[in-house]
């Protein structure tokens, strides 16, 4: 991890993890001294006031992408073979598998809806406080990456196939309010 003062990146200290991680995947931040960072094998870090720290979690699922709306409202996904997404609640995550192919990408509404998208054109939400996702249909078969609701109702996912040989292509799907 690097941290930008403004004026240039610095690396930042990682305490020793006691999983075998290669990679972080995403970051989500509440504020400068309440960050979370997931990655592969289950690695979970929370950076607060005193730096980074390893927060235990019980799965060993790679960890692509989080999001939330408070302290005590995250929500974290991943998986590859089979979906997996965790819940934070302020004191501790709970885990629960999704019946999906993995997950890529999440965002949290304001009210805690949370929206998800992954391989195979994989579409699901999640209500406030529960660990249950709800699949919807999708338009496509290509993975999506990344989902993001600009507040008014709509979403917006994004992917493509840079899964599959090329040609590559991209996707963008909206879905109005």
């Amino acid at each position: 991890l690097c941290h930008w003062d403004g004026a240039a990146w610095t690396l930042q200290a990682l305490p020793p993890f006691d999983v075998e991680s290669h990679g972080l995947f995403k970051l989500f931040g509440l504020a400068t001294d309440d960050l979370w960072a997931v990655g592969d094998a289950g690695l979970l870090l929370h950076r607060d006031a005193a730096g980074w720290s390893q927060v235990a979690i019980d799965t060993d699922a790679d960890l692509i992408s989080l999001w939330g709306t408070g302290a005590d409202t995250l929500l974290a996904v991943g998986g590859r073979a089979a979906g997996v997404l965790a819940r934070y609640d302020g004191s501790a995550w709970t885990v629960a598998d999704v019946a999906t192919p993995g997950l890529n990408g999440s965002w949290m509404a304001a009210d805690g809806v949370a929206h998800l998208v992954g391989p195979q054109g994989g579409i699901a939400w999640v209500e406030p406080g529960s660990t249950v996702a709800t699949l919807e249909d999708a338009p496509t078969f290509l993975t999506l990456h990344a989902v993001w609701g600009p507040g008014d109702g709509s979403l917006i996912a994004v992917g493509g196939s840079i899964d599959l040989p090329p040609p590559f292509v991209g996707i963008i799907l909206e879905r109005a309010p």
